[in-house]
């Protein structure tokens, strides 16, 4: 009961968060969607997912969120960065897992993460990005 009542308590803070972005923007109305990534990896890999930080927010506020196909992974300019500098423990063991051949061809994504019940509107604003990437 207690785990129900903080997430609600934590959806209740983010839509006020989120109504008050319309302060922020030029339109005077709310941000329409988020643009994130949706993992550290250009693809899972079986038993080296080792960070849930870009998804996990979308699940506990119960929003809509789609992925963008951005680009696919060239093991000829996407190398390992060799003066990459971890910030955690976790960091570095993402930063491990990355291996040019194997991700080779994979796609890296985006996210594009809305409110609650705005499915077709997220689906509208892949459409647009994703016609928009293609150029």
């Amino acid at each position: 009961m207690a785990v129900n009542i903080a997430r609600r308590e934590c959806q209740k803070e983010y839509m006020e968060f989120w109504n008050n972005s319309a302060s922020f923007t030029t339109t005077g109305r709310p941000v329409d969607g988020i643009i994130c990534p949706c993992s550290p990896f250009p693809a899972a890999r079986p038993n080296m997912y080792y960070y849930y930080g870009y998804t996990t927010w979308v699940n506990l506020l119960d929003y809509t969120s789609v992925v963008v196909p951005v680009l696919r992974v060239d093991k000829s300019i996407d190398k390992v960065d060799s003066d990459f500098k971890a910030t955690s423990e976790v960091e570095q063991r993402c930063h491990d897992v990355y291996d040019p051949e194997i991700y080779n061809g994979a796609h890296v994504s985006l996210q594009i993460v809305g409110r609650r019940l705005q499915e077709e509107k997220m689906l509208a604003i892949a459409d647009v990005a994703s016609v928009a990437l293609r150029k």
